[in-house]
């Protein structure tokens, strides 16, 4: 069905003697928007994309793909197009708030993401899937937080630590310490309490002897340089023996 529609649009260009940019622009917002929404596999298509191939062109089109980017991802990164994430105003009366619609392009294309601003990468974050791959946060925490915090840590941090997922811990090295926002202490108590420890064995998702080490230097320069109570200590003293009994076992198993 979808190439009788294909062969009419041009059936239709050619009888009003027009191209499919000058067509398209000729609309009135809603008649773009209903056309676009109608026939989404041809603006998918090899003539369409060449057609708007040129960024002055594509910028008619783009906020259009930018509400379902998904079906799209093959020309965004063919034309390095990078797309914001789109936003839904809410309906309820004096709330301001925005409806954030992230997809699995947003995921593994972060580099063709315009993050506006802190709520959209507070969104991103908040919301990886457990698909994420510790490369594309990586490229987050290295190339977009800084630009949306004064203090990234405080802005972000919780949300970066949510975001690392239990596949992630056997790839973390000592230089990811340095982007994950937070001290050595609240690391060890958010990636090697009790129940992660169990998931970690189970699964055989075993950290590096580095990370481990960083965090441990990190955990006495702090203890020298911050006043903490004896049930802190005592909690990160249990996440550190947990993290090092890891390295035992994964060593053991060898």
């Amino acid at each position: 069905m979808s190439k009788f529609f294909n062969h009419a649009i041009d059936e239709l260009l050619v009888a009003k003697q027009m191209d499919l940019v000058s067509y398209f622009a000729s609309l009135s917002a809603a008649n773009q928007r209903s056309f676009f929404k109608s026939h989404t596999d041809y603006f998918k298509s090899k003539k369409a994309v060449n057609a708007f191939s040129d960024k002055n062109k594509f910028s008619l089109i783009k906020p259009l793909v930018e509400e379902d980017p998904d079906p799209f991802t093959e020309v965004l990164v063919r034309l390095k197009q990078p797309i914001q994430i789109y936003t839904e105003r809410n309906q309820f009366w004096g709330d301001s708030t925005r409806t954030r619609h992230l997809s699995d392009f947003h995921y593994k294309y972060p580099h063709l993401v315009e993050f506006t601003c802190g709520a959209d990468v507070k969104d991103w974050l908040r919301n990886a899937p457990e698909t994420l791959t510790l490369d594309n946060l990586r490229y987050v925490l290295k190339n977009v937080v800084n630009k949306h915090a004064k203090d990234p840590a405080a802005a972000f941090g919780s949300l970066v630590r949510g975001a690392v997922q239990l596949h992630h811990i056997p790839h973390l090295t000592k230089d990811d310490f340095e982007i994950l926002l937070s001290d050595g202490d609240t690391l060890l108590n958010d990636l090697f309490p009790k129940t992660l420890f169990l998931a970690i064995v189970s699964q055989e998702l075993y950290p590096s002897k580095e990370f481990i080490e960083t965090l441990e230097l990190n955990c006495t320069l702090s203890a020298m340089m911050k006043d903490r109570s004896s049930r802190h200590a005592t909690r990160v003293a249990k996440n550190l023996r947990r993290a090092k009994l890891l390295l035992e076992i994964q060593d053991a198993c060898k």
